[in-house]
């Protein structure tokens, strides 16, 4: 079958009149009336695909629209020369709570990794672990889970492509930040065909504050020295990239998950409760906003249920918020205290604990010096 080489977008016949795709009146069966609609079915359809080729466009965003798009041999060639080489893009942090800088960073991170083809690791933190189990403190509230399904949310976002969970990326609880990362590494390299890999690329994605770079780069080092160790044949490049935290559309300074939490605890304190909360805070937060002030809240509740009086709260409260000192509330603690606390009054559990194991003490000498003087007496009979 032959193609037309010209086509009258005029009459929609082409020029020759024997082509099997010319119709000179298509519509010469219709009465008029009929044929105006079949007109204007016609012209709504097309703009009906014309609309849906804008939105397409609009969902790509003005920066992957390129003129000079690749070629199909360009691509073939460039995903032949990116398989010689191993990238692995990784974060580490507490997000107690996430906020703007922290999901821009993370955006970052798994769109950097997925035009890689790689999967990216992201590392949460609860800070230290306490000897009853409670990770839970004033500057550790917000529990994993929670944290990883705001993260998933903020990247439905991602455009063109919504990234895929254990695809393009992964969310885990962090144990030992060296072994979760050689882990990381090192099984994902032991799946590749290591011969073929030349160079083997480490980025460690770093908020731009706290010199979190500096901080973590011990990490940084012994996830090189992995690398190096699973290929000792590749040239292992670690680097760090920054991502300074970012001017919010409001106009206000960036967030800060100290200050997040300072202001929630300070609704606590005034009674202003959530709704006495930032509208910035809520802004962001969204519908998972009042979840996370109320899990920021936690360890206030924590100190209710282990008994402590609202007014010690209240000054334990403000002394964080002042100098970041966390409150004492184990038991150990409480007994420095002089025991736990009723109503704001000491209970004096110490100074009788303290009168009794005198008591004891003394009973146990008294029982001595009595069976010495019974033993000598004894002896003395024997001879």
């Amino acid at each position: 079958m032959s193609y037309p080489d010209k086509f009258n977008l005029e009459s929609g016949s082409e020029s020759d009149s024997d082509n099997i795709y010319s119709q000179p009146n298509p519509y010469s069966h219709l009465k008029q009336d009929e044929k105006e609609e079949a007109d204007k079915k016609i012209n709504d359809f097309d703009d009906y695909i014309k609309n849906l080729f804008d939105v397409y466009l609009q969902s790509l965003g003005d920066e992957n629209i390129n003129e000079d798009s690749y070629t199909a041999d360009e691509i073939e060639l460039e995903n032949r020369e990116g398989q010689d080489e191993a990238n692995f893009f990784y974060f580490i942090g507490r997000l107690n709570p996430p906020h703007e800088g922290h999901i821009f960073a993370l955006k970052e991170l798994v769109s950097k990794a997925m035009s890689k083809g790689s999967t990216a690791l992201i590392l949460l933190g609860s800070g230290p672990s306490q000897k009853d189990g409670d990770k839970r403190t004033f500057d550790n509230p917000i529990p994993f889970g929670l944290k990883k399904e705001f993260i998933e949310q903020q990247f439905k976002s991602i455009r063109p492509v919504e990234p895929v969970e254990g695809t393009n990326y992964v969310i885990k609880e962090m144990t030992t930040p060296h072994g979760d990362l050689a882990r990381y590494i090192g099984e994902s390299l032991k799946s590749k065909n290591v011969s073929d890999i030349k160079e083997i690329k480490i980025k460690h994605f770093a908020g731009g504050k706290d010199d979190d770079a500096s901080k973590l780069k011990s990490i940084l080092d012994y996830a090189e020295k992995v690398a190096k160790n699973e290929n000792p044949n590749s040239n292992v490049l670690a680097t760090v990239e920054v991502i300074e935290p970012q001017q919010n559309e409001s106009g206000l300074k960036p967030m800060s998950a100290t200050q997040v939490r300072n202001d929630a605890y300070k609704t606590y304190l005034d009674s202003s409760g959530y709704n006495g909360w930032l509208k910035q805070y809520k802004d962001f937060y969204g519908p998972m906003a009042q979840q996370i002030y109320e899990e920021i809240l936690n360890p206030i509740y924590e100190l209710r249920r282990r008994g402590i009086s609202d007014e010690e709260i209240q000054n334990l409260t403000r002394e964080y918020i002042e100098t970041g000192k966390l409150p004492k509330t184990s038991k150990k603690a409480a007994k420095k205290r002089g025991g736990t606390r009723s109503g704001g009054t000491r209970s004096g559990g110490t100074k009788r604990r303290q009168k009794n194991s005198k008591r004891k003490r003394n009973k146990t000498l008294h029982h001595s010096k009595k069976k010495l003087r019974k033993n000598k007496l004894t002896k003395r009979k024997s001879r």
